[in-house]
């Protein structure tokens, strides 16, 4: 399985990806939604607006902001694309950042407490929050929010660190 982002050049040999996600789809989809909402009032305000005789500073002004909006949902939707949240066989990682990436690790060994969160509008959307809490004083990740199919993932972290402190297994019982 191959993956293209930057942290395949961070994953030793050693380790393998168990689980590679982006951000739930309701981030960029209310990105797009807003944009839509506000471009199609632009549109219907041209029309209503046309017979009147308009400024040339106005219709500049109006284009000028209707193309800032354009980039400004360009770029975040390029964003959501490219954050991704990865946990390996050793450790979990929050890769950030369009221009200036920025990876935060923990090694699965040092996290003590993780909880999933997720509010009623996450259930309906199928999103939720980890928090995560590690042994040491610097916390890489804490909050790692807008996480798609969050009581899956729940799962297969669990069995990762089960299996990683040596837990056993329903055969051993």
């Amino acid at each position: 399985m191959t993956h293209t982002l930057t942290t395949e050049s961070d994953v030793t040999r050693a380790e393998n990806f168990a689980r590679l996600l982006r951000w739930a789809p309701i981030i960029a989809g209310g990105v797009i939604f807003a944009f839509s909402l506000i471009f199609i009032h632009a549109l219907l305000s041209e029309v209503t607006f046309a017979d009147i005789n308009q400024s040339f500073w106005s219709a500049s002004f109006r284009s000028l902001a209707l193309c800032v909006l354009f980039g400004r949902t360009a770029w975040k939707v390029a964003r959501w694309n490219a954050d991704r949240f990865a946990v390996t066989t050793a450790r979990a990682m929050l890769v950030t950042g369009l221009l200036n990436r920025q990876v935060s690790m923990v090694p699965l060994r040092k996290l003590t407490d993780m909880s999933l969160r997720r509010s009623p509008l996450g259930m309906l959307l199928d999103y939720g929050e980890f928090v995560i809490e590690s042994a040491g004083e610097s916390q890489a990740m804490h909050s790692i929010r807008f996480l798609p199919r969050p009581d899956v993932l729940y799962v297969q972290l669990s069995e990762l660190l089960f299996a990683a402190d040596g837990a056993l297994t329903a055969s051993e019982w």
